[in-house]
């Protein structure tokens, strides 16, 4: 089926996942398990910014920090 054909075609592959805005984590979580689920696996997580807790992890590369406004 199809979807088992897409997956082939990242299996066993390294690739980077990448967004504009890493806040939660929880698109990064649900994005490496869907890789994971594939048989790949995610070298690096980037992003443009990071705001709040995200702003302090360690495993994100990241240009930018976001300030929170309350």
């Amino acid at each position: 089926d199809l979807i088992d054909a897409k997956a082939k075609l990242v299996n066993d592959k390294n690739d980077h996942i990448v967004d504009n805005v890493i806040s939660t984590g929880e698109i990064l979580e649900a994005l490496e398990a869907l890789r994971t689920s594939a048989g790949g696996h995610t070298a690096c997580c980037a992003s443009v910014l990071a705001e709040g807790d995200a702003a302090e992890r360690d495993d994100i590369v990241f240009l930018e920090k976001l300030p929170l406004f309350t």
